[in-house]
């Protein structure tokens, strides 16, 4: 949020108190009979609204905001300018669903289908269902995907799996059956594995990026992995 607005209003309203004290003055004086205690009335009425707005304006926090302000602007602006459109606190209800519905659209209008995922499960899983029908449609469509998950063999995979499961370091959202049945149904849906460097999950379209970076901080037992999602808006192609 821009911080700078705010002072600005204050400094008009600094200006307008000013001019309005100024002209009622003026505008009282030139009435004769206008007696000298309606005068102080005003003059004390415009005063303390003065005062209220200075307090206000000077007050702590918005004096922190104004010194945060250029800082804030600055990183902004480059985010926005490289591409940043959108941000997810997958901690706030409201957030997941406002993603999960962008994403959805993402899909509908996508040219091609990207997907670096650890299980790719809010993909491809016709279980979880997430966004598996909008992925669906793309592929009758003849819509090329080119997926990569993280090896459920490796080492990498069977850690996060023994934090998340315990002794038994079985990934149970992992959707091997639907993967090979997508595989064996759409020749444009290729599938590879890798067996390190999955940190994070990564869709693309042909115009927009969402990346979620994983952690593997313990919460009741599990990784919820509920950090942040960050859309970003590609200029051109991806490839």
């Amino acid at each position: 949020m821009r911080r700078r607005p705010l002072f600005r209003l204050i400094l008009l309203l600094d200006i307008g108190l000013f001019g309005l004290s100024s002209y009622g003055a003026n505008y009282l004086l030139s009435y004769e009979e206008v007696e000298g205690q309606t005068y102080l009335i005003v003059m004390a009425i415009a005063v303390a609204i003065y005062v209220a707005v200075r307090v206000i304006g000077t007050s702590r926090d918005r004096v922190e905001l104004l010194a945060h302000s250029t800082l804030s602007d600055r990183i902004a602006d480059s985010l926005i300018s490289y591409g940043l459109e959108e941000t997810y606190n997958m901690q706030s209800r409201a957030d997941k669903s406002r993603r999960n519905s962008d994403t959805q659209e993402t899909i509908e209008e996508a040219q091609t289908l990207k997907l670096a995922a650890n299980s790719g499960a809010s993909y491809l899983s016709r279980g979880v269902n997430r966004h598996w029908k909008y992925f669906q449609d793309r592929l009758d469509k003849r819509v090329p995907a080119k997926i990569i998950l993280l090896d459920p063999n490796s080492s990498e995979k069977q850690f996060r799996n023994k934090l998340n499961n315990g002794k038994e370091g079985v990934d149970s959202k992992l959707p091997l059956a639907d993967i090979i049945r997508t595989a064996q149904t759409y020749p444009d849906f290729q599938v590879r594995f890798a067996r390190t460097g999955m940190s994070c999950t990564v869709f693309l379209s042909h115009d927009a990026a969402y990346f979620d970076p994983y952690h593997v901080a313990m919460d009741g037992g599990r990784i919820p992995n509920l950090f942040l999602c960050m859309k970003w808006r590609c200029c051109r192609t991806a490839s």
